[in-house]
């Protein structure tokens, strides 16, 4: 239907049909659909005010955390496209892959990039500005986004030497979290391992599959990579 063209409203949907559902866990933290929803739409309303519009390309750098996936969820609520940065790579990389993107905006927090000086690049703090964020209304936007629009761009491993930007629109990610969250036949009461790197395609699958679908997603430690 033409309310659910885009990724986020499949989420927006969860949260009006089961608003106290859990949507993640990260260690004793949890936030509700609810909570996620609010504080994304927090988010997309700043980034709004920072000029983020249809596909205006947003990088994300931000350790796995709650408001790791809110970034995600705010940029595609306000229109944009992320562009995932894992803080674990070199600064050489992360400084060739903002270059290469062009993004004039990056959501990181105090210990991602701190040591990383942007030039040219608004930075949006997820931990320290959040009083400010929190100011906008937590309401749900409605923007008129075509399933077209894009909805992030993706660095291959660079291993055949330079990484390559791959864009996806918000139709290719619904086709394909509807097909594998058929395959693997996912419930409301399922928790969902988020695992992989948000640089990393597989996240996708385990975030928007996750959060589609009414389910937990639950965010891994360090100490899990142990086990």
């Amino acid at each position: 239907s033409k309310r659910h063209k885009c990724i986020h409203h499949w989420f927006e949907r969860q949260v009006e049909s089961a608003p106290h559902a859990i949507a993640i866990v990260s260690g004793t933290q949890e936030y509700s659909y609810q909570d996620l929803n609010r504080e994304a739409n927090q988010l997309a309303r700043y980034l709004k005010t920072l000029g983020v519009t249809a596909e205006t390309l947003v990088g994300v750098c931000v350790d796995r955390s709650p408001r790791m996936v809110v970034a995600l969820l705010a940029i595609l609520k306000a229109g944009g496209a992320y562009v995932p940065i894992a803080p674990t790579y070199p600064k050489e990389r992360i400084s060739l892959m903002l270059e290469d993107s062009a993004v004039s905006i990056l959501i990181t927090d105090q210990q991602s990039c701190s040591s990383i000086l942007f030039e040219n690049i608004h930075t949006v703090y997820v931990d320290s500005d959040w009083a400010d964020i929190a100011q906008n209304s937590g309401e749900n936007l409605s923007l008129d986004l075509s399933s077209n629009t894009l909805a992030y761009v993706i660095y291959t491993s660079g291993s055949t030497g330079t990484p390559k930007g791959v864009m996806v629109e918000h139709q290719s990610l619904m086709n394909f979290v509807q097909s594998v969250g058929k395959t693997y036949g996912i419930v409301p009461d399922d928790r969902v391992l988020q695992f992989a790197s948000i640089s990393v395609d597989i996240s996708v699958e385990e975030i928007f599959m996750t959060l589609s679908y009414g389910a937990t997603l639950v965010l891994r430690s360090t100490e899990m990579l142990r086990s």
